[in-house]
């Protein structure tokens, strides 16, 4: 097993015995190794590395059992089928911040410019509605949250540029912080 996101190596010569047509012990060397599936296929990559089997997420999210079947054949085109069991572990994520519209931010002074932060926020293993969002920003108030609507408000007085800090948590304790800059 490993970490979703993360990579395992398996070197396969250990487990691996052929004999001749005589019966006689002959070179694992000699074995040609071939991935025939992986299930499920979303999960993880599999490859052949000369004698070792390579294993590789798919992304930071994908985890879960899988299976992947392994065929070794000899020089004399004899061949023999094992499935390896592979368990992908779930490890918490952060929630994440979609800045996509961010950019470039203008407020006129004395007005209020609304955004709807809840949509930009998503937890990809865990329900959204309970990710816990803070912001804060120069002079203090500038930035307002509003949980029950996921509406953030910002206003300033002054003209210049001011920067909003963004924090989110989910219910298992992972967090992340992210800044934006407006100019008012």
């Amino acid at each position: 097993s490993y970490d979703e996101g993360g990579s395992a190596q398996l070197g396969l010569t250990q487990f691996l015995t052929d004999t001749d047509t005589n019966g006689n012990p002959s070179s694992v060397m000699d074995l040609s190794l071939a991935i025939v599936s992986v299930e499920p296929a979303n999960i993880l990559d599999a490859e052949i590395w000369p004698t070792g089997l390579m294993m590789t997420a798919i992304d930071d999210d994908a985890h879960g059992s899988v299976v992947v079947t392994v065929r070794a054949t000899d020089t004399d085109g004899q061949l023999s089928e094992t499935q390896v069991h592979v368990h992908v572990e779930n490890i918490n994520d952060a929630p994440r911040f979609d800045n996509t519209g961010f950019e470039n931010l203008i407020v006129q002074s004395g007005q209020s410019l609304e955004i709807d932060l809840a949509s930009q926020m998503n937890d990809v293993d865990d329900d959204n509605a309970e990710i816990w969002i803070t912001t804060s920003a120069q002079p203090a108030g500038a930035a307002q949250y509003n949980p029950i609507s996921g509406m953030l408000t910002l206003s300033w007085d002054q003209p210049g540029e001011q920067l909003v800090t963004l924090s989110a948590s989910d219910t298992h304790g992972a967090d992340g912080t992210w800044q934006f800059a407006v100019t008012i």
